[in-house]
């Protein structure tokens, strides 16, 4: 519970947050003007990543009392909220914000005790206290900025960051450390509730107070991760699990060395704007790195107890690859739309028929309701038992869309409907996943459904009205961390099974967004049939129990 709640705090504070920051950001001119190094055309607030920083240290605060180490990552972040914050208003020299990074990571050295003391690769098991800060200095500093320096489209820095901090929470799970995975799962959810506003085109961003905060928190995290005393993680799991941030910056810093320049004199030479360059838009672009940097924090996962040989072989292999075929791309003058002629225009006017076709998209909305009313029910009926708790919360949830029925029957569809049907989802997939008594017959037929219902999820993604239901690069990315998930070995929490509860849960989430987002006339009856469920879930919660 504690591990969910982290997450759902982190999530709920930056969501909370944000709009007031915008509209703050506006009136105090905290916002980024376009230049010729920007892909932006319009003035955007860039205060987001106060509502990240926030939305990760209440939680890991409220969760993680009386630990030194957690002292100082908190005191260490809101250094960098000063710094960043005036940056962000003043655009400072980047000699003060190395400046408040220096300090952060003073704090977390000095008064967390985190620092990187032993190097598997090498044998050593206790460096030298001189080498170990100065190499723990080195660290911080370049994950930081390479964070911050990755922060050049819409939901990039975000993104990858949301991935790191996926794989760190895995790896922690794995290694059996709850710490890490607080913190990192407080800081997935922020990501995720700043990414629903920053995902193109952005309403807000994260400005340097947030991509620092997030280089930062990666790099405090890894070192916690490959410093525990007790496991055999090899030192080169940090580099796969930060993956494409720090190949980037590698790459851009040796391009700007070999032309004699300073290696922080900003240009368009970063793998996004490569990709740009050859011809990709800024969804497939930022698409591209999502996959690349899920393939190296899978990688980590996977390889985690690897000899260190095979990690940097791999890493190494990595760089040249994704340096290569850039490099071959921007010699040869490849273009990749221009590739696609008339099939392309074939293939779009077909889609574009699609989403005009009434009837093709109120077929979709009519098996998705069908399909979804039957999980719900075949689920529901086998259940052996319902916990007292569960029926406990359904009923809370009944009086708040009771009361919300009397107030306004009639009223669209809002943020309250959506916490009770993903809530009222969950804990549906919960009940049925630990208390079901399902036969062969029955589960054959549970799965034809889920498979038909995550097709028609698809085609709504794909085909539904594009006013109404718009799917993001934010959407994208959580469906790519749920099938990167399903590679992994099985993990079991408390008896359920975690990923197919996480990937049903998934499915039901998007099949609901989808019906609240074409659904305009019946209103009043999708909410009276929420309500009947979740009487059933605490009628039964009182008798089966």
């Amino acid at each position: 519970m504690t591990l969910f709640l982290s997450f759902i705090l982190g999530m709920m504070i930056t969501v909370v947050l944000i709009p007031p920051l915008i509209k703050m950001a506006t009136k105090w001119r905290i916002v980024d003007v376009p230049d010729e190094r920007k892909i932006h055309l319009t003035k955007v607030p860039r205060i987001g990543g106060v509502a990240m920083l926030l939305g990760t240290a209440l939680p890991v605060m409220l969760l993680l009392t009386g630990y030194r180490e957690i002292q100082a990552y908190v005191i260490a972040i809101i250094i960098l909220l000063l710094f960043g914050a005036l940056d962000d208003k003043y655009n400072i020299d980047y000699k003060w914000k190395f400046l408040g990074q220096l300090l952060a990571t003073l704090v977390v050295i000095f008064y967390g005790n985190i620092v990187i003391d032993t190097l598997s690769f090498l044998g050593i098991e206790t460096l030298p206290a001189y080498i170990s800060v100065a190499f723990t200095i080195f660290a911080l500093l370049g994950v930081t900025n390479a964070i911050n320096m990755s922060d050049g489209l819409d939901g990039l820095a975000g993104g990858l960051s949301l991935l790191s901090l996926g794989g760190i929470a895995l790896i922690a799970y794995a290694t059996v450390n709850n710490h890490i995975i607080i913190i990192a799962l407080a800081g997935m959810g922020s990501i995720l509730g700043f990414l629903r506003f920053n995902t193109y085109p952005a309403r807000i961003f994260m400005g340097d107070t947030g991509s620092q905060f997030l280089g930062f928190t990666l790099g405090v995290t890894v070192i916690l991760l490959a410093q525990q005393k007790d496991t055999s993680i090899s030192s080169f799991i940090p580099l796969l699990v930060l993956g494409l941030p720090i190949i980037d910056t590698l790459q851009v810093m040796t391009t700007r060395l070999s032309r004699g320049v300073s290696p922080f004199k900003p240009d368009k030479n970063h793998i996004h704007h490569q990709l740009l360059m050859i011809g990709f838009n800024h969804y497939e672009s930022v698409l591209i790195i999502y996959i690349i940097q899920s393939m190296l924090v899978g990688s980590a996962y996977v390889l985690l107890y690897a000899q260190d040989l095979v990690l940097l072989g791999y890493y190494v292999l990595i760089v040249f690859l994704t340096a290569g075929i850039l490099f071959l791309a921007r010699r040869s003058g490849w273009r990749i739309h221009a590739m696609a002629g008339k099939d392309r225009e074939f293939i779009k006017k077909n889609v574009h028929w699609l989403q005009t076709s009434g009837r093709f998209r109120a077929l979709i909305i009519y098996f998705t309701l069908v399909l979804l009313a039957a999980y719900l029910i075949i689920g529901m009926v086998n259940l052996r038992s319902v916990p007292v708790d569960t029926g406990v919360l359904s009923m809370i949830m009944l009086m708040v869309l009771f009361a919300q029925l009397v107030h306004d029957p009639r009223k669209e569809f809002n943020w309250l409907d959506r916490v009770v049907l993903y809530t009222l989802s969950t804990m549906v997939v919960y009940v049925v996943q630990n208390f079901s008594v399902i036969v062969n017959l029955e589960l054959g037929l549970m799965n034809m459904i889920f498979a038909g219902l995550l097709l028609t999820v698809v085609l709504g993604f794909r085909y539904a009205s594009n006013d109404t239901f718009v799917p993001t690069l934010l959407d994208v990315l959580i469906l790519l961390m749920v099938a990167v998930l399903l590679l992994f070995p099985e993990i079991k929490i408390t008896g359920l099974n975690f990923k197919i509860s996480l990937v049903h849960i998934v499915v039901l989430f998007y099949a609901i967004e989808l019906i609240l987002s074409q659904v305009k006339r019946n209103i009043l009856y999708t909410r009276a049939i929420t309500a009947i469920t979740l009487f059933v879930i605490a009628g039964m919660a009182f008798i089966r129990s």
